[in-house]
């Protein structure tokens, strides 16, 4: 078994030898995306230090906040001290939920306390 012409010995080689393969393949991928975003990152910096500050659509983060500027008033409709109706935080849909038990954690907000599995729990 400790010969190195033995099938199961050139077949542990072979698998060595491409889990191998397969390593540096991807650690010369990762260097090729690095190099590239060093690259890209570059280009920037240039733009930058020539006046030129585009942004690209990769930066920005408005989308974030979208759903949220659609569900409530606008900063200025605020101001302006406009009625908003509606539920944003969803506090009464989840108090719901904690009354109906459907709620994670729901159940432990019992009022009663069963005498019997407390002392199972005492016990252990």
């Amino acid at each position: 078994s400790w010969h190195t012409a033995t099938i199961r010995n050139a077949e542990r080689v072979w698998k060595a030898e491409q889990k191998q393969k397969a390593e540096q393949k991807r650690m010369e991928q990762l260097r090729k995306e690095k190099e590239e975003e060093r690259q890209i990152e570059e280009l920037r910096r240039l733009q930058a230090a020539s006046g030129l500050n585009i942004k690209t659509h990769g930066e920005r983060v408005d989308w974030m906040y979208e759903g949220v500027h659609a569900q409530g008033p606008t900063s200025e409709e605020y101001l302006l001290g406009k009625e908003f109706k509606g539920n944003l935080g969803g506090e009464e849909d989840d108090l719901l939920k904690m009354q109906n038990k459907k709620a994670v954690g729901s159940v432990f907000l019992n009022d009663k306390v069963n005498e019997e599995m407390e002392e199972r729990a005492r016990m252990r």
